[in-house]
């Protein structure tokens, strides 16, 4: 990601090229690139589906640009580019810490307690899972975080 962020930031048009998940990309497509990104992976799973290339390779370009010095404000760009492909805009209201989720969470589960909401005592787990799963892939603020709050605690009559 290294090398495609030096490209891009000398102006070069560059793109990841990702080919069917069940046959990869053909040797002449490969043959036409300029360079091949490979990810490790352990022995005994020696692919991985789209999604998580897909997901890694976003992962690793995301991370060379927080990282990148400032250069013609190609790196701030690419921040506001990036935060707005996740569906947040300049000025939101900071992104709310893993301090502040787990509050939340353990707010929660303890309100869903209160209420018996787990009537099958099996499926904790996997509905807490769920519930976790879905909140913090909101990717909520700090504000956002305040409101569940106090929505939990409206819900449990405090």
């Amino acid at each position: 990601m290294g090398e495609l962020a030096t490209r891009a930031a000398r102006g070069e048009k560059c793109a990841i090229l990702f080919g069917p998940e069940r046959t990869g990309l053909e040797n002449e497509d490969i043959a036409l690139a300029d360079a091949v990104v490979t990810i490790p992976v352990a022995p005994e799973y020696t692919s991985l589906n789209i999604g998580q290339a897909v997901v890694v390779c976003a992962y690793e370009w995301w991370m060379t640009q927080l990282a990148a010095p400032e250069q013609d404000g190609k790196a701030e760009e690419a921040r506001r580019w990036l935060s707005a492909a996740i569906g947040r805009e300049e000025g939101d209201a900071p992104l709310a810490t893993r301090g502040d989720v787990s509050g939340l969470f353990n707010q929660l589960e303890a309100a869903l307690d209160d209420v018996n909401f787990w009537r099958v005592p099996e499926k904790k787990d996997i509905m807490w899972r769920n519930i976790r799963g879905t909140l913090v892939r909101a990717g909520m603020s700090e504000q956002e975080i305040a409101t569940w709050r106090g929505l939990v605690r409206a819900l449990a009559g405090e």
